[in-house]
């Protein structure tokens, strides 16, 4: 058992003794120079003193590294002394079997295709201080676009927007206390009675919202103030806020549309968020037109979206907010029908141009603080500007005041009234030069419709006969209504297109030739003529409908028809016209040599003339019911009647 035990020891100690024998053998015997492991790379340096060619391959002078991919089969050493002999070659070719690719200068020996064939691969080099020096820069430059542009191109837009924001237009509501000098009474409104009658509802409402909530009433969500420019709306608004104590906000609706998306709609909420905290409260937007239009004609839709804004503030208030909303608009038509429904704007007010009465309480309200002459007569001065608005009104007192303010006198006195009627109506004085004929042709040419005004009763008397330019006109007839008209007869039409012809064929008749004074004359006949045919059926065979222009259903029948009325009655003017003019030449020659003379003919020196060539006049006539029934002849126009060859009757029109 011991016996077998020391044998197994010794066995396994000669093992080991063994082992460790040939393991010390393999590592003391020493490696041979250049040898390699196989499939090992490695690389050698090369220069080259002078430009040569290693076969097809041109290499110039410089340094190179060799690279070898399997140094087992091909070491570095060889692979230089290979290259070596390449370039000591004078024929130009490899020896067989090496081969190059000159796009990757790499030398094979043997087929390039097989895998195990020996090749190295050369490798220009740079200077390294040089190539150390570029490439850090090379690669700090990437490192900082990579990390800095970003945050660059952002800071640039960001810049943009506060740009953008600093020059964008900033609106804030004209915000008008009850009590601040700014406001405005009832007293100081004048001319629109029926506007300021519906209007006190609300300032009761205002005033006392519980008496009116006890019975189950509730504020009228929005009133639309509508009419012609100048009528007083805007301070209509005002007054309502002065009388009901309530705050004013007033912004204009085109401060809601801007180029940005979503300001308009911004801005809305902003001025209703404000007028809710000072409640009672009145939001005044002027000229809705601008942002109320009908919906779907907005190409960029912020219009659309800023309308949409406010009908979901209209709709939005609450019971208790004591917030109304006024509009004022010149054109209603215009407006997007859901802004006019119930629920949003709720009273529509049409404001319109003061009567007789109401002029003359906007020119007291008007000329209040200015200094009058004793003896003007406002009555006089409210009926010569029938038509006019509370705007032209306190412009022609403002102008009057200016009037007498330059010749230096403390008082305002009738001359200044007229001299401003005639600003505002005819247009500012013109300093422009002209010829002794083209004085006699405008004479002439004022004195026809002067003589067709006076001799046709319907027309409104001639107030005063100029020749002294005036705005763009080189001379005016002012005929100036005595009383508000409403309505207008065929005839009075008719004599009316008379009187506007009246010039041009006086023009034709004494000299022989026309001009271009009667452009503006022209125009109206086109206008009124066509209305006459079109809009209220006065032709001859279109009587019982209307034609509008834009009717593109119309046949062509029709259109001719209809051109062929408005001339029939323009040519019948114009030869109503001629013949007035022709039977009345000693008038004529009066009115036009007395305009010469004086160049400005006023009422009492027409009347003069009237009076010394002509018979009395009729007087005016009136719309009244035909005597006798339907079976009386019906009514002609003055023009007319002289047509015919005899003078009208009193009251034919």
């Amino acid at each position: 058992m011991d016996v077998a035990r020391r044998s197994g020891r010794s066995l396994r100690r000669a093992r080991s003794l063994l082992l460790g024998a040939v393991l010390l053998a393999v590592a003391g015997v020493p490696a041979p120079a250049g040898a390699q492991s196989p499939a090992a790379t490695c690389q050698a340096p090369l220069e080259l003193s002078s430009d040569g060619r290693a076969g097809p391959l041109a290499l110039e002078r410089s340094a190179y590294t060799i690279t070898v991919a399997d140094s087992g089969r091909l070491s570095c050493d060889q692979a230089r002394r290979e290259l070596r002999g390449f370039l000591e070659r004078d024929d130009g070719r490899l020896p067989r079997p090496w081969t190059v690719d000159r796009q990757t200068s790499t030398f094979t020996r043997g087929d390039p295709r097989d895998a195990g064939a020996a090749s190295f691969s050369l490798e220009r080099r740079t200077d390294p201080a040089a190539a150390a020096a570029g490439g850090g820069f090379l690669d700090e430059l990437q490192d900082f676009a990579i990390v800095w542009l970003p945050i660059i191109f952002m800071a640039l837009i960001a810049f943009g927007l506060l740009w953008m924001l600093r020059y964008m237009p900033r609106t804030k509501p004209q915000e008008i206390k009850p009590q601040s000098s700014d406001s405005i009474g009832w007293e100081e409104v004048a001319g629109v009675e029926e506007a300021k009658a519906e209007l006190r509802e609300v300032v009761e409402f205002l005033r006392d919202p519980k008496r009116f909530r006890a019975l189950g009433a509730r504020v009228p969500k929005g009133i639309l103030l509508h009419g012609p420019p100048g009528t007083g709306k805007t301070l209509l608004a005002k007054a309502v806020a002065h009388e009901s104590k309530a705050r004013f906000f007033a912004q204009s609706a085109s401060s809601f549309v801007e180029m940005f998306a979503g300001l308009g709609a911004a801005r809305i909420r902003r001025l209703f968020r404000v007028a809710r905290k000072q409640a009672p409260a009145i939001v005044f937007i002027d000229e809705l037109d601008a942002v109320g239009a009908t919906r779907g004609n907005d190409v960029s839709g912020e219009k659309d979206q800023t309308l949409n804004q406010l009908l979901v503030e209209l709709d939005g208030f609450a019971g208790g907010d004591d917030l109304v909303v006024i509009g004022a608009s010149n054109l209603l038509d215009k407006l997007d029908p859901a802004l006019l429904r119930p629920g949003r704007f709720d009273r529509q007010i049409f404001v319109t141009p003061p009567d007789l009465t109401g002029r003359k309480q906007i020119l007291s309200v008007h000329t209040r603080g200015k200094p009058l002459v004793e003896g003007v007569d406002l009555e006089l001065v409210a009926r010569q500007t029938s038509g006019l608005t509370g705007a032209d009104l306190a412009n022609i007192c403002n102008e009057a005041a200016i009037f007498a303010g330059r010749e230096h006198r403390e008082a305002i006195g009738t001359r200044d009234f007229q001299a401003a009627i005639e600003r505002v109506v005819a247009g500012m004085q013109s300093r422009r030069v002209i010829t002794d004929h083209e004085k006699r042709v405008v004479a002439y040419h004022e004195a026809g419709h002067a003589l067709c005004s006076e001799l046709l009763p319907s027309i409104e008397k001639v107030h005063r006969i100029s020749i002294i330019p005036r705005g763009r006109a080189l001379g005016y007839t002012l005929n100036l209504p005595e009383e508000d008209r409403y309505l207008k007869t065929k005839a009075e039409l008719m004599d009316y297109l008379v009187v506007l012809l009246g010039g041009r064929v006086t023009e034709h008749l004494i000299f022989g030739q026309i001009t271009t004074g009667a452009s503006d004359d022209l125009k109206k006949v086109h206008e009124i003529s066509r209305s006459m045919v079109t809009q209220y059926g006065m032709g001859t065979d279109l009587q019982s409908k209307q034609l509008p222009a834009d009717d593109y259903s119309m046949s062509d029948a029709t259109r001719r028809m209809v051109d062929e009325e408005q001339q029939f009655i323009a040519d019948q003017a114009h030869r109503r016209a001629l013949r007035m003019v022709g039977e009345h030449r000693p008038l004529l020659e009066a009115f036009a040599q007395r305009l010469l003379d004086n160049e400005v003919l006023e009422r009492a020196d027409i009347e003069q003339l009237v009076a010394e060539h002509e018979a009395v006049q009729p007087a005016l006539p009136r719309l009244e019911p035909l005597n006798g029934g339907a079976s009386a002849a019906p009514r002609i126009a003055a023009s007319e009647g002289l047509e015919r060859g005899g003078r009208s009757e009193p009251g034919a029109g």
